[in-house]
Parts: C-alpha cells; sequence; structure tokens
C-alpha cells in the first residue's frame, strides 16, 4: 500500500490502541485513496488498507469524544481509536475529501483479551516469585534486574517467535493484536532496567 500517494496528513490528540493509550506530540493520521497510516511516537506505525476499513465513526467514552476505526486486519489490535482536535464530524469531514473511502464489511472479532489468562497468571506468580526471592536473599535489585531482564526479553522476541506466541495467545488470535502493549512494555522495561542496573552497582 502507498500510503504516500496524494497523503493526507490529520494531526491527532491522541490514540489509544491495543491496550495503550498515549498523548505523546506527533501522533497523526496519514490518509490517501489506498488507505491509512496511524502514526503513534513510541509505539509504532499502524496500516490498513481501504478494504480492510469497515467505518471511522465517533463514539463517547471516558475521555470525550473519539473516532473508532472499525476493521478486519486481525493483525492489527481490535480496538483502535482516535483523539480529534475540533469535533469528530469536521474530522470526519476532512478523512471525507482526503479521498480515503472505507469498503469492507464489518465482522465479529473473538471476544475478550488475545492473551491466554494462564500465561498472565503464570508470568504475575513468576514475578511476584522473583521478587520475593530476592527479599529473602537480600539481593533486590539484582533480583528486579532479572524480572526486568526476564519481561524485555519476552516483549522483544513474542512478534518473532512462534514458540512464545503459541504459549502467550488464545488459539485464532494474532500476536499484531498485542504488539502496541508489547511495545510499550519494551519501553518501559528498558528504562526500568537501566535504572535497577545502576542501582544495583552503585
Amino acid at each position: 500500500m502507498n500510503i504516500g500517494r496524494n497523503m493526507t496528513t490529520i494531526k491527532l490528540s491522541g490514540v489509544y490502541i491495543g491496550g495503550v493509550r498515549t498523548n505523546f506530540p506527533g501522533c497523526a493520521l496519514e490518509l490517501s485513496s489506498d488507505g491509512i497510516l496511524i502514526k503513534v511516537p513510541l509505539i509504532g506505525a499502524y496500516k490498513l488498507k481501504a478494504n480492510e476499513v469497515a467505518i471511522l465513526e465517533s463514539v463517547k467514552g471516558f475521555f470525550g469524544t473519539e473516532v473508532t476505526v472499525r476493521h478486519i486486519n486481525h493483525d492489527n489490535p481490535k480496538t483502535i481509536r482516535l483523539g480529534v482536535n475540533g469535533t469528530p464530524e469536521q474530522f470526519l469531514e476532512k478523512v471525507s475529501q482526503s479521498g480515503f473511502s472505507p469498503s469492507a464489511l464489518q465482522e465479529e472479532w473473538p471476544s475478550g483479551i488475545p492473551a491466554k489468562w494462564s500465561f498472565l497468571i503464570s508470568a504475575i506468580l513468576v514475578w511476584n516469585l522473583l521478587m520475593w526471592l530476592g527479599l529473602q536473599a537480600e539481593q533486590f535489585h539484582q533480583y528486579v534486574v532479572i524480572a526486568l531482564t526476564i519481561l524485555f526479553a519476552v516483549c522483544i522476541l513474542a512478534p518473532r517467535s512462534a514458540i512464545l506466541q503459541s504459549i502467550i495467545l488464545k488459539d485464532g488470535r494474532r500476536i499484531g493484536e498485542l504488539v502496541p502493549f508489547l511495545t510499550f512494555m519494551r519501553f518501559l522495561a528498558g528504562i526500568l532496567l537501566i535504572v535497577s542496573i545502576l542501582r544495583a552497582l552503585f
């Protein structure tokens, strides 16, 4: 998809995608007749072809009125909400003027979160076990480093490893649904890991 051809760019006040909400400056929606590209600083860029988008519609939520992107590309997160500058009506008018026209038929997505509950519970237990072992050994910061290293490694390897995906994901779900969350956790774990290493050393 050549999103750069006759492209229209609309600045966004924020984005909620795949369980992560961000209001970082630089959030933007790029559109052409071929499709859309949602740019989210620190989280990534997400492409959808025109025939993968069913509708863009305004919805009211806790953070005010936003525009929801309903699509059928299961390699992207199900929930994508765009914070708009101005009214949703003005935003949707700009979308219409860009030449972008959604053409997909809406379809039902699997319900619930993509990750297995067994994996989430196991991850919490392992984290708490490492914290407990650190306290018992009076080496808490060292064990925090171990826990954060494991978290950082999982966030990097999960999108690339079929074995990890089979452990993490429910049947029929795709890792793309979790990529924004994994990217955010990788960023957070990386910062905390650096801080924890410095504290453990000094």
